[in-house]
C-alpha cells in the first residue's frame, strides 16, 4: 500500500507481474495455487480520519505541536512503529474544510493519551494550523478501527460512509 500519495501503487497486476519476473518458478507448476493476503492494500485507501486541532503548542516559533482527538488509541501501528506505518496528513480550514495554503511549518501531531509515544506524526511539513482547523489522516481503512484500544475507557470514533455518484459525493 502506497502511503505517500493518493495513487494506488502498486496495482495487483503490477505486483503479479513483478512476482512472475523475479520468481518465475513460483508459477511453473500448474497444480500450484499462489495465494496472497492483501487485506491492508484492499481496504487501506477506503477511509480517512478527520480530527480537529484541539490544542496547539508552540515550543519554538518554527516548530508547533497539534493535539488531536485520535492517537495511539486509533493509529496504534503508526504510533508504536512510525517508520513502518507512516500516515499522510493534510490540513484543512475550520471555516469551510478547504485545504490550508501558505508557507510550510514543521509540525508534530500528537494524540490525546498521556504518554510520550502518542505521536501520529513527527516533524512533518504543513501550512500553519490553528486551533479548530482539521487534520485529515489519509489511508486509515486498515489497521485502525480493527486495532482500536480502549485505553482510559476512550470510545471508538463514529464511522460514516458515503458513495460517490456522477454528480459528486
Amino acid at each position: 500500500l502506497n502511503y505517500d500519495s493518493f495513487v494506488l501503487t502498486p496495482t495487483f497486476g503490477e505486483y503479479a507481474a513483478l512476482l512472475r519476473e523475479r520468481v518465475p518458478t513460483l508459477f511453473s507448476n500448474a497444480k500450484r495455487l499462489v495465494v496472497t493476503e492483501f487485506g491492508r492494500s484492499v481496504v487501506g485507501k477506503s477511509a480517512w480520519t478527520a480530527c480537529s486541532v484541539e490544542y496547539l503548542k508552540a515550543p519554538t516559533q518554527e516548530h508547533h505541536v497539534a493535539i488531536i482527538q485520535a492517537g495511539a488509541d486509533l493509529f496504534m501501528r503508526t504510533c508504536y512503529q512510525p517508520a513502518n506505518f507512516p500516515l499522510r496528513i493534510t490540513a484543512h480550514a475550520a471555516r469551510d474544510g478547504a485545504p490550508l495554503r501558505g508557507e510550510a511549518r514543521t509540525l508534530d501531531v500528537a494524540g490525546p493519551l498521556c504518554f510520550a509515544g502518542d505521536k501520529v506524526a513527527t516533524a512533518i511539513s504543513l501550512p500553519a494550523v490553528s486551533q479548530g482547523d482539521f487534520l485529515v489522516v489519509h489511508d486509515t481503512g486498515a489497521n485502525t478501527l480493527s486495532t482500536f484500544s480502549r485505553h482510559c475507557s476512550r470510545q471508538q470514533p463514529a464511522v460514516y460512509g458515503y458513495k460517490r455518484s456522477s454528480q459528486g459525493a
